[in-house]
């Protein structure tokens, strides 16, 4: 008799685990999947797109001049949005940050897309950024209004009540498509959009690796398969340099995290100038200290862009001190 019980009870809990297995393998094909798909095709877009009006400037800009005078359009555009919408000072990492404990919160609709458009007037009109940054925030941001979606799709139609995921899985898997596509790196996206305050969020693990390369295979369809940083040769790791790499890390993390607190030290002592103002002064900034890399080096964009174009070109052979020299100036 209570043998029959055990067995009656292992065989409803295998059940049971079979049915939360199917459940989640379906959301995992018709959320996941297509969440990384939609994000990578987004990021591929907007790569394009950057990439014609980074070669427009350069080809109609840059030799009158008129280049430098684009961060007086472009930072002064995104404040004043930001302001007159009423979305305010934003940070893109305070957003993600919230997106932990409440995804509704940190994703309101309406402040999101005005978030988007000051983005794309940063990127677009000359503001020394690029897309990488702006990546994982945008991926979280689609991810949240795909779950909006899918909640107003499923009060209709009882098939989709099925496909319900929960919102904050929804905002790191689209945060991971989105990176995946950006930085060509499907493995390291998944762990960097899974992992919180240094912790590993294995639950979300595999919607976020299968979100990834998701976007990263659309991406790579559209924009192709070229790395975002191009070696010159064929690189081989030796022992020697992996101690030489110790004490760069280690000097990288120092000064990113002085970089981290002087920026946050200046915007509180900053906060009382209103924002509109705020992106006058920093677009007339950007454009004085754009002059000296303008005049010594017109053909690279020393501080327009992200600075991946100025990478590719230092990591080149021969290396070229001076450029080197004018980018650690600048």
């Amino acid at each position: 008799m209570k043998g029959n019980l055990d067995a009656k009870g292992l065989g409803r809990w295998a059940r049971q685990r079979n049915l939360r297995l199917l459940a989640h393998s379906r959301r995992i094909v018709f959320v996941m999947l297509p969440l990384g798909a939609l994000t990578g095709w987004m990021m591929g877009l907007a790569v394009k797109a950057y990439a014609v009006a980074f070669h427009w400037v350069d080809a109609h800009l840059v030799p009158n001049n008129l280049v430098l005078l684009l961060p007086l359009v472009g930072l002064p555009l995104a404040t004043m949005m930001l302001d007159l919408s009423g979305v305010g000072e934003v940070s893109l990492s305070e957003d993600m940050h919230l997106s932990r404990e409440n995804p509704f919160l940190a994703f309101p609709f309406r402040r999101s897309l005005v978030k988007v458009l000051a983005c794309f007037a940063t990127i677009f009109l000359g503001g020394s950024a690029g897309l990488e940054g702006p990546a994982k925030w945008f991926g979280a941001a689609v991810g949240l209004q795909c779950h909006r979606l899918l909640s107003w799709m499923a009060r209709p139609f009882r098939l989709m009540r099925r496909l319900k995921t929960e919102a904050g899985t929804m905002v790191v898997a689209g945060a991971a498509g989105a990176i995946s596509s950006v930085f060509r790196a499907p493995l390291s996206a998944a762990l960097y959009a899974a992992e919180h305050e240094g912790m590993l969020q294995t639950r979300t693990l595999i919607p976020t690796l299968v979100s990834a390369a998701a976007g990263y295979l659309v991406f790579a369809a559209m924009v192709g398969h070229d790395p975002l940083l191009a070696l010159p040769r064929a690189y081989t790791l030796r022992w020697q340099e992996v101690w030489m790499a110790l004490p760069v890390g280690i000097a990288c993390g120092l000064v990113s995290s002085f970089f981290a607190g002087a920026t946050a030290a200046i915007r509180k002592r900053l906060a009382w100038i209103p924002l509109r103002w705020r992106g006058m002064v920093g677009g007339l900034g950007l454009a004085l200290l754009m002059i000296p890399g303008h005049y010594l080096a017109p053909h690279l964009p020393t501080l327009r862009g992200s600075g991946v174009a100025m990478v590719n070109h230092l990591i080149q052979t021969p290396a070229d001190l001076r450029m080197a020299l004018i980018f650690l100036g600048i």
